[in-house]
């Protein structure tokens, strides 16, 4: 990741390092390789999310090889995650209290909205799939059930874990 919207990625197996660069992909946050695939990665930035499919023979990789994920008036995204079974993608925005997921091989998004705490910079999803945590610019966080999507709160914070 660059101050020019280039993501270089690095290959041990040949010596070129791909440069995934689209115009979509501007101000880029965050990164995320997609589990159980080898060349997936997600890119979040200002309008969105970009996947590409990376081929590590292919120096420039042309459009046909990424995905551009938006949602209207959403963005810009500071974080993503992967479901561990690599099917759901989440992303965030600290400007918004919605969470987007999206289904990416449909291109489907679900939005989850909850009031209050304002925007959401960070979330993760936990490793067996069940739950995904996101931050708020506020001092709580939320717990979301991923079969549901429902959500708990927390607020007291100063407890320990």
């Amino acid at each position: 990741m660059s101050q020019d919207d280039v993501v270089r990625v690095f290959c041990l197996v040949t010596e070129t390092w791909p440069q995934l660069k689209h115009k979509s992909q501007q101000h880029i946050a965050c990164l995320a390789w997609r589990p159980l695939a080898r060349n997936c990665l997600a890119v979040g930035c200002r309008s969105g999310v970009v996947v590409w499919e990376v081929d590590p023979q292919v120096m420039r990789p042309s459009s046909n090889a990424m995905q551009h994920l938006t949602y209207s008036g959403y963005g810009p995204i500071t974080s993503v995650s992967w479901s561990p079974t690599g099917h759901l993608l989440a992303a965030c925005s600290p400007s918004t209290t919605r969470i987007m997921i999206w289904s990416v091989a449909s291109e489907c998004v679900v939005p989850l909205h909850r009031f209050g705490g304002g925007g959401t910079p960070f979330l993760s999803w936990s490793p067996d799939g069940s739950h995904v945590i996101s931050s708020t610019v506020s001092k709580f966080f939320r717990v979301w059930e991923t079969q549901t999507w429902t959500c708990e709160k927390y607020t007291n914070l100063s407890d320990r874990c």
